[in-house]
């Protein structure tokens, strides 16, 4: 199900700050919120509904296969899955 209404964004810097303007329910990266959540500026709602997140590295061919290539995906893998700014936290 599609959810719709009057503002919308993919700018998670647009959409945290309609959070705390009072502009409703948000869904943005649990890392990006955990400040606000802590200090009590923001509320987490629904929490057993989560949502993942798809993401892809795309290159030219031939940079992915460089060494340099390799390794900044490899990074990005190990930082999104389990890092500081991981895209989910069990």
């Amino acid at each position: 199900m599609k959810v719709t209404g009057p503002l919308a964004s993919n700018h998670s810097d647009v959409v945290l700050r309609w959070a705390h303007d009072g502009h409703g329910i948000v869904m943005v990266v649990q890392s990006y919120v955990a400040r606000a959540l802590a200090q009590g500026t923001l509320e987490r709602v629904l929490p057993a509904w989560e949502q993942p997140a798809d993401v892809w590295a795309i290159s030219a061919a031939r940079a992915a296969q460089s060494a340099k290539g390799r390794v900044c995906i490899d990074f990005l893998k190990q930082e999104l899955a389990d890092g500081e700014f991981a895209l989910w936290k069990p």
